[in-house]
C-alpha cells in the first residue's frame, strides 16, 4: 500500500513537487499551453488551498499502439510460413508517427485535507485535496473533460488507472515570500527519479504463466458451454467482472457501480425465475409466459422482497441486511449517476462494489441453505465446488448429484429455454 503524498500542513511550510506523465490520449490543445486547476474546499471549513499547474507538452513519437498491431500481427505471420513457434525479427516502418500528450504537473507535497478517518491506505481512494498524485490526476482529467466538451470524442479521460504505472519526478528549492510560494523556472528543477502507481496495467503484467493458462483454458470452456446456452446467471457474473474491469482496469468508476447494479437485478431475476423453473418442473407449475407478467419492468427491488426472499429466508430487511445496505448504498449511488450525472469517487465506487459482491455472497448462502428443496438450482448454480467450500456437499445433496441427477435432461439448456420465454413475455 502507497501512503499518501504529504499530509495536511499549515501556510508557510509548502514544497513543491512536480510530475511528468503521457496522458491516455491526445489533447489537441497548444503545445506549451499552462492552465492552472484550484481546488477549493467544498465544505467551507478549510480555508487551505490546493492547486495543480499544468503544462502539456505535445511529442511526435511512433504510433506506437499501430506499431504494435502491425509487428505483432506480422511475426504470428512469420511463424505461420516458418512452419514454427520460434520468434523472427520484424521491422517497422519508421514514417508512421502519432502524436502524444505529456502532462507536465507543479503542486505542493503538502495537502491541506487529512485521508478520511477510515482510510484503506491506497492513494488511488483519497481525493484531490487529500493527496499529491491525486490532485494531479483529477487536474488533467479536469482538463480532459472539457476538451471532451468540444466535440472530440476520441478523448479518454485520465484515471488513476489509466495513467501510466511510471511517473518522472522533479524536485526544486522552495521559497516563500510571506504567505506566496514562488514557482521556480524550469531551470532550477532536477530530475530526482520515477514514481510508481499502484497498478498492473501496462505491459508485462499479463497472465504468461502455461499452468494457469492451461487452467483457464479448462475454465473457459465450462462458461463458453453456459454462454452458448444463454445461461441467465452466467450474465449477472460477467457483469460484476466487468464491473470490477471498470473499476481497477479503466478507471471508469461511474460505469462501475451501473454494471454491478445491472449484475445484481439479473442476479436476483435469473435466480427467482429459476427457483420458478424449478418449482415447474417438480409441481407441474405455471408456464415461464405466465410467470413472466409478474416480472414487470422497474420492479427488480420489489420482487426481491415479495417473492425471492420468502423462498430462500434469513434477514432481507433490516438496516443491517446485506439487501438494505446495497438498497441503500450501490443502488441510490446508480441512481444519482444514471439520473442526475453524478460522477463518482473511486472510493465510493469501490464501496458500491463491494456491497453487491456481499449482496452476492449472501444469496448463494441461503440459496445452499435451500439446497433440499431446490436441488437442481443449487448445483446449477451454486455448483458442487461452492458446496464443498461452504462444507454442504453431503447427505441428500450429494445422493441427488450422484444418482438422481445425471438421469435427467440437462438442465442449463432447460433453464435457458424457460427463462427466455420468461423474458419474450416480460418484454
Amino acid at each position: 500500500m502507497e501512503n499518501s503524498e504529504g499530509s495536511a500542513s499549515a501556510v508557510g511550510s509548502q514544497t513543491l513537487t512536480r510530475f511528468v506523465f503521457r496522458l491516455p490520449s491526445f489533447l489537441p490543445l497548444p503545445d506549451g499551453i499552462s492552465i492552472n486547476i484550484p481546488f477549493p474546499s467544498l465544505d467551507g471549513r478549510s480555508v487551505m488551498s490546493a492547486f495543480a499547474i499544468v503544462r502539456l507538452h505535445q511529442v511526435e513519437l511512433d504510433a506506437t499502439e499501430i506499431k504494435s498491431d502491425y509487428m505483432c500481427a506480422l511475426e504470428a505471420i512469420n511463424r505461420i510460413q516458418a512452419g514454427t513457434v520460434g520468434r523472427k525479427s520484424v521491422e517497422w516502418p519508421s514514417q508512421f508517427k502519432s502524436w502524444h500528450t505529456v502532462a507536465d504537473v507543479i503542486t505542493t507535497v503538502e495537502s491541506p485535507d487529512n485521508p478520511p478517518a477510515h482510510w484503506d491506505g491506497l492513494r488511488q481512494n483519497l481525493g484531490p485535496r487529500q493527496d499529491a498524485v491525486m490532485r494531479s490526476v483529477e487536474a488533467v482529467r479536469s482538463i480532459a473533460r472539457a476538451v471532451r466538451l468540444c466535440g472530440q470524442d476520441r478523448v479518454v479521460l485520465p484515471s488513476y488507472e489509466k495513467l501510466p504505472m511510471m511517473w518522472q519526478r522533479l524536485s526544486a528549492p522552495d521559497e516563500h515570500v510571506g504567505d506566496f510560494l514562488r514557482i521556480p523556472s524550469d531551470s532550477e528543477w532536477e530530475h530526482v527519479g520515477l514514481l510508481l502507481l499502484d497498478h498492473s496495467n501496462f505491459a508485462g503484467a499479463e497472465e504468461t504463466d502455461e499452468g494457469r493458462q492451461h487452467v483457464i483454458r479448462e475454465e473457459s470452456e465450462f462458461w463458453a458451454r453456459g454462454l452458448a446456452a444463454g445461461s441467465a446467471s452466467i450474465l449477472s457474473r460477467e457483469q460484476f467482472i466487468v464491473a470490477g474491469g471498470l473499476l481497477r482496469r479503466s478507471g471508469e468508476y461511474g460505469a462501475a457501480v451501473v454494471a454491478a447494479a445491472t449484475g445484481v437485478e439479473v442476479m436476483t431475476d435469473a435466480l427467482l425465475s429459476a427457483l420458478m423453473w424449478e418449482e415447474s418442473l417438480i409441481a407441474g407449475g405455471p408456464s415461464a409466459r405466465v410467470v413472466g407478467g409478474s416480472f414487470a419492468e422497474g420492479k427488480s427491488g420489489a420482487r426481491v422482497l415479495s417473492d425471492l426472499a420468502p423462498r430462500l429466508g434469513g434477514n432481507w430487511t433490516s438496516p443491517s441486511s446485506a439487501w438494505r445496505r446495497w438498497h441503500s448504498g450501490g443502488a441510490r449511488l446508480r441512481n444519482r449517476i444514471v439520473h442526475g450525472g453524478y460522477q463518482p469517487t473511486r472510493a465510493e465506487s469501490t464501496g458500491a462494489l463491494d456491497l453487491a459482491k456481499a449482496l452476492e455472497t449472501f444469496t448463494f448462502d441461503r440459496l445452499t441453505e435451500k439446497r433440499n428443496r431446490y436441488p437442481r438450482v443449487t448445483l446449477m448454480l451454486v455448483a458442487r465446488s461452492g458446496l464443498e467450500k461452504r462444507g454442504c456437499y453431503g447427505g441428500r445433496i450429494r445422493e441427488f448429484s450422484e444418482k438422481v441427477a445425471p438421469a435427467e435432461p440437462p438442465w442449463v439448456e432447460s433453464f435457458a429455454g424457460w427463462h427466455r420465454e420468461l423474458i419474450d413475455a416480460r418484454l
